[in-house]
């Protein structure tokens, strides 16, 4: 059926709890019809115009895909070898981390958090008993990209609620890690978000210490051989997880502080032009998918005469 007049459909159907569009009122509902063979005219335009504009579709995906291994190969080239191509190298000692730049010290990621006031520790245990309208923000896992923060859900938790579970206050610019689902391991710096946060359990908590720079590791954290690294990790019947405590003793090769802020801002300098290509590709997708959902309408509503054309 075409996009039929939205509201005669809603009236049609019993809405009181759960709208029902039975067989009965589908045999009510007026369509028009034009003759055989304008139907097959309609058709053999719509075959032919869809698949251009299906093409054109297909082509923007696969530039948004390129774009995102460009994006990933220039991030794991960056936080692996640095960004001097001349850089004298050795052995990490870490099988998965092979060579590394001479003067960057393999450590431990929960050795980048050892200092007062910094922190590495699990979320909280909510449930869904524990949620409220509003009060303080809960966030979860689902709030984890791969190296980005993303505005979903709308859970809160209230005072009295804080204090009994004993929750852990979570900081603008803390890093949090996803211990759970594929990609194990992935990470955000937490943006203000005008609230008070907490994070769910399965979500690591952490606030590198001063030697250490959270958006350099948020790239290290989305890099392919770290991410393979944690899918090799983590373990599950139904549902992948890493502990923290593996998490923890995972070893990476680190910079000097200030390699670390270096390398961060060339990588917000490429990641973002990329970033906008993506945008302005996945844009193009939606005018596309549009303009086809416009053109199949027009055509079997009789707004576009097909007769005659070159089919």
């Amino acid at each position: 059926m075409n996009s039929y007049d939205k509201g005669y459909l809603d009236v049609l159907c019993n809405k009181s709890t759960i709208a029902h569009f039975t067989a009965e009122k589908v045999q009510t509902v007026p369509v028009p019809f034009p003759s055989s063979a304008e139907q097959v005219s309609i058709a053999a335009f719509l075959d032919r115009e869809t698949g251009k504009i299906d093409a054109l579709i297909a082509a923007q995906q696969r530039l948004i895909e390129l774009l995102r291994e460009k994006r990933q190969a220039v991030i794991s080239h960056a936080v692996t070898k640095g960004l001097d191509p001349d850089v004298p190298m050795k052995d990490s000692g870490v099988e998965w981390l092979g060579e590394v730049p001479e003067h960057w010290v393999v450590r431990p990621v929960k050795s980048l958090a050892n200092e007062p006031g910094s922190l590495f520790s699990d979320g909280d245990w909510i449930e869904s008993k524990d949620l409220a309208d509003d009060g303080i923000r809960y966030i979860t896992t689902g709030n984890v990209g791969i190296g980005i923060y993303k505005e979903q859900g709308s859970g809160f938790i209230n005072e009295t609620t804080f204090e009994k579970l004993g929750c852990t206050d979570v900081l603008p610019e803390d890093v949090l890690i996803s211990r759970l689902n594929p990609p194990v391991g992935r990470a955000c710096v937490v943006p203000e978000l005008g609230t008070r946060v907490v994070t769910s359990v399965d979500n690591v908590i952490f606030r590198p210490n001063q030697d250490t720079d959270s958006k350099f590791l948020v790239f290290r954290f989305a890099s392919a051989d770290y991410l393979h690294e944690m899918g090799n990790l983590a373990s599950g019947a139904t549902m992948q997880r890493v502990s923290r405590s593996e998490f923890g003793n995972l070893r990476l090769a680190i910079p000097p502080y200030s390699e670390q802020c270096t390398i961060r801002t060339y990588l917000e300098e490429k990641a973002s032009g990329v970033d906008r290509l993506i945008k302005t590709a996945d844009r193009a997708i939606t005018l596309l998918q549009e303009r086809r959902n416009a053109l199949i309408s027009a055509a079997v509503t009789g707004k576009i005469d097909v007769r005659g054309l070159d089919v």
